[in-house]
């Protein structure tokens, strides 16, 4: 005892000296296991971080992906409208919707509430971007005045005015193929359309056609007893076609068809007869 420790902690360290089984204080058996350990932690995180890159990666790759696929607005000037609907100038279609019998009016698809409208009965064509329409008084009342409208730039003009003449709702009109021209009718002032088989048929119908680009006007043909529609008009050709509404029924099971052709009467002649005529039967 004599460096003051205790006899049975001496006599126990002496029996672990001379022991010949396994050493409880092997340095090598215990570290073994924590170096093991370690290296057990050192790939598990470097794993996680491999995981953790190709996650991230495969994640903005994606994302990459949509936003090159996202449709974005088109500034091409040549985007293609369908058939029959104007264009804002943000290449958005434009519906003409009815409203409710008392005219029609011009809508975007996101938006229902129109932002141009005729509050009047109408008859109409659509070329592209335009829109060419009749405004007239009350009830249809005179004067009437044939309009065009233009979607891309929100501008409305008066093109003809007509006082002695109606078209309002019988104003049926085409427009021609280069989309420089209307090919219009115009009917006496005392008749009223009121469908088909109406009673108030125009004792004359007129045939005009008006060049926008200079916007002269002339009457190339007229009828009677019938309302006149245009159908078409060629301006390279000179050659212009139109039909009837109002005589075919259970007593006339024919419909007229006219053709125009500017050749036909070069001198301009008031006795030339620069159209003709065709009946057909209806079906």
């Amino acid at each position: 005892m004599r460096d003051g420790s205790d006899p049975e902690e001496a006599r126990l360290r002496e029996l672990l000296r001379r022991s010949d089984g396994p050493s409880l204080v092997r340095p090598l058996a215990w570290s073994r296991p924590r170096r093991y350990g370690r290296a057990l932690v050192s790939v598990a995180v470097v794993s996680l971080l491999v995981v953790t890159a190709v996650v991230a990666g495969t994640a903005l790759e994606r994302r990459s992906r949509e936003v090159a696929a996202t449709p974005q607005p088109s500034s091409d000037a040549s985007v293609v409208v369908p058939t029959g609907s104007p264009q804002v100038a943000s290449g958005e279609a434009v519906l003409l919707v009815n409203l409710g019998g008392g005219g029609i009016g011009l809508r975007t698809e996101a938006d229902e509430t129109p932002f141009f409208r005729v509050d009047n009965r109408t008859q109409y064509a659509i070329s592209s971007t335009r829109l060419a329409y009749w405004k007239t008084g009350v009830d249809d009342a005179l004067p009437h005045e044939l309009h065009i409208y233009d979607v891309s730039t929100r501008r409305d003009r008066t093109v003809l005015t007509l006082t002695d003449e109606r078209a309002g709702t019988a104003g049926f009109m085409a427009w021609s193929v280069d989309g420089q021209g209307l090919a219009i009718a115009t009917h006496t002032k005392e008749s009223a359309y009121e469908g088909r088989l109406g009673p108030a048929v125009p004792s004359n119908s007129s045939w005009r056609l008006i060049d926008l680009t200079t916007g002269s006007s002339r009457v190339i043909g007229s009828i009677s007893g019938a309302w006149l529609i245009p159908l078409s008009w060629d301006r390279s050709s000179g050659i212009a076609t139109a039909t009837e509404k109002g005589r075919d029924g259970p007593s006339a099971s024919v419909r007229r068809f006219y053709e125009f052709s500017s050749s036909r009467c070069r001198d301009r002649s008031s006795r030339c007869r620069s159209w003709s005529t065709q009946a057909r039967k209806l079906p």
